[in-house]
């Protein structure tokens, strides 16, 4: 349940501020619950559910492959108090490319709580502490983009995953934007996952998908707190925007599902990069409004 702080009075400006100051008191006591106890369990939960995953990745039916990572994700956004708005649902068709925009680490949050299926990372993400475990734990496919010896071997491994009925989740800008506009698409990522499936392999759906952060603390956020308090580009550093999240006013993101279409193998990468990124800047326009 969303609480909201009354507005200040202009006669008792003193009197008006009474009433907000109990709601910061438990907005902050709930954020260091979170960090000093939800956090360490989140942790610890890895070693119990790591064995599980051993087991059901193995499984036959692709869902049961992403069981303990969806539950894993859904527990980490109740650690960072975010709030999910969801509109439309992931199809069940497949072969399956899911296409999102990019803000921040916590898109990845939303959408393995959404979506069954594995990430393609950046390959430096294997080395980050911490986070290189969660990526390999999740089952990511890392790529080195710039590495054009080694795009046979990634776009196998993409493609082994497709047919195998897991949905693959890309972020076509390539990097994390301040999530009121997108950045252009590569055509590249795109033309590597064309690259994965042979022309036997018929059709693939691709789904758009575009997460507009709305809110924070129940309030309309501006496109400077948009940039300040949601958004988390490449080169900021980590730590503080994790403790931004953890311990500032909780976020509401709206994740909003687009049609899905289908695409044969001799699809025009380019055409369908910017007809992917025409409807995906569409549903983000879309959610920002709504708010």
């Amino acid at each position: 349940m969303v609480e909201y702080e009354r507005e200040p009075s202009m006669h008792d400006p003193q009197a008006a501020l009474a009433p907000a100051a109990p709601l910061e008191r438990e907005r902050v006591r709930r954020s260091v619950f979170r960090a000093a106890f939800l956090a360490p369990l989140l942790l610890f939960a890895l070693l119990p559910m790591g064995l599980v995953h051993l087991v059901l990745t193995r499984s036959p039916v692709a869902s049961h492959r992403y069981l303990i990572p969806r539950w894993w994700y859904r527990f980490a956004l109740r650690v960072v108090g975010m709030r999910v708005i969801r509109e439309g649902r992931l199809t069940k068709d497949r072969p399956l490319l899911t296409l999102s925009n990019h803000v921040s680490w916590t898109d990845i949050l939303v959408l393995g709580a959404h979506v069954p299926g594995c990430f393609v990372a950046k390959a430096d993400m294997a080395d980050w502490p911490g986070v290189g475990f969660l990526t390999r734990f999740t089952r990511s496919i890392f790529v080195k983009r710039d590495d054009r010896r080694n795009v046979g071997e990634q776009a196998r491994e993409i493609g082994d995953r497709l047919r195998h009925g897991e949905p693959v989740i890309l972020f076509p800008e390539g990097t994390t934007a301040a999530g009121t506009s997108l950045k252009p698409f590569k055509s590249s990522l795109l033309g590597a996952v064309r690259l994965a499936r042979p022309a036997e392999d018929g059709a693939m759906t691709i789904q758009p998908v575009a997460l507009a952060y709305v809110r924070r603390g129940g309030k309309p956020m501006d496109e400077r707190e948009r940039r300040d308090y949601a958004a988390w580009i490449d080169d900021e550093e980590f730590a503080p925007h994790l403790t931004s999240v953890l311990f500032g006013k909780p976020l509401t993101v709206r994740l909003i599902f687009g049609e899905p279409f289908d695409v044969g193998p001799d699809a025009d990468r380019k055409r369908l990069t910017r007809t992917a990124e025409e409807t995906i800047g569409t549903l983000l326009q879309k959610g920002l409004a709504e708010g």
